[in-house]
């Protein structure tokens, strides 16, 4: 993202597990070079299957990324495929 300012975007997306974002300070780096818009995927509603499909337990983690995406007001995607 840094090098995507330096280069001159003003606007950046970010497709991501949601694991990266799992804390505010990352996010807020994120949003410093230009931020706004944040992609993920969600496998299924039961945290069981889409740990499954996604090989890890990280369905907690992206609930708790969403809801810090939303409180610092960014554009949220959310990409489903649900099973």
């Amino acid at each position: 993202m840094k090098l995507a300012k330096e280069r001159g975007f003003t606007t950046i997306q970010l497709m991501t597990s949601g694991n990266p974002l799992g804390d505010s300070s990352s996010l807020e780096k994120g949003m410093d070079y230009g931020l706004r818009n944040v992609a993920v995927p969600i496998y299924s509603c039961e945290p069981d299957l889409h740990d499954e499909i996604v090989g890890q337990p990280a369905h907690a983690d992206l609930l708790r990324a969403l809801e810090i995406v939303i409180l610092h007001r960014l554009n949220l995607q959310v990409l489903k495929r649900f099973q």
